[in-house]
């Protein structure tokens, strides 16, 4: 089985996580018929692998999914303060445990991923082989798969972003959502101070600036004005009828 991610660190749109999984023996045939990195693949042969996919009885996919939003509050929540690695490893995880109640049995597992092998080691023992690696989406083609998944299905979601904010208007000229397009570049100049949508990833390389608001609740003053408006409640006669 192969995972692989996509969407990490965007301006707009979720981070995907999917895996992809055959029999040992067919995962070479992949190479062979085009699967690779998807950032190397052009959109119109990326929908043709996935197309393919669905119709192949020898692969099977899963995907998870951490949506902007659940990221920015993440990093940026006082209790929680989980990083992107961390955010990730949820979905990661999940999946392995997802295919494998499934009866399926993994003797390999894959992923595109820096890190440390002995947490997945501990937390499935029964999967002979696994291994971390950066270029696991090039390197193995099972990967490879997972890569083609992930692409597709995030380009999908993140065009049609649904936003929470059903009361006003917002620019859907953000491309892909990465950062470093043009698309993302202007849709980010032209948003206002306080403009953001839920959808877009709270980060410095947003204009994201963090604040600390004053809070008058904890405060004398507020105290005060809290004591004495509740005795003049309390002193005024109630009326029945």
């Amino acid at each position: 089985m192969g995972i692989d991610e996509a969407g990490r660190g965007p301006t707009m749109g979720p981070m995907i996580y999917a895996c992809a999984y055959c029999p040992v023996d067919k995962q070479e045939a992949y190479r062979k018929r085009g699967y690779r990195d998807s950032k190397d693949v052009k959109p119109a042969e990326r929908d043709r692998l996935f197309a393919a996919l669905l119709e192949d009885p020898d692969v099977g996919f899963r995907s998870g999914i951490a949506s902007a939003e659940e990221i920015s509050n993440a990093n940026y929540s006082h209790t929680e303060n989980r990083n992107l690695n961390e955010v990730s490893y949820d979905p990661a995880t999940g999946l392995n445990r997802d295919v494998l109640a499934t009866g399926i049995n993994l003797a390999e597992l894959y992923v595109d991923a820096l890190g440390n092998c002995a947490t997945l080691q501990r937390l499935f023992p029964s999967i002979c082989t696994i291994v971390l690696e950066s270029k696991a989406d090039v390197n193995y083609p099972i990967v490879s798969v997972a890569s083609i998944v992930t692409k597709t299905l995030r380009d999908g979601i993140t065009e049609n972003l649904p936003f929470k904010e059903c009361d006003i208007t917002i620019d859907r000229n953000y491309g892909n959502g990465y950062p470093s397009t043009p698309a993302v570049k202007d849709w980010l100049r032209n948003q206002d101070l306080f403009g953001l949508p839920s959808a877009a990833l709270a980060d410095p390389k947003n204009g994201v600036k963090r604040v600390t608001w004053e809070h008058t609740t904890g405060t004398p003053e507020h105290k005060n004005k809290m004591q004495t408006r509740t005795k003049s409640i309390s002193e005024t006669p109630m009326v029945t009828h």
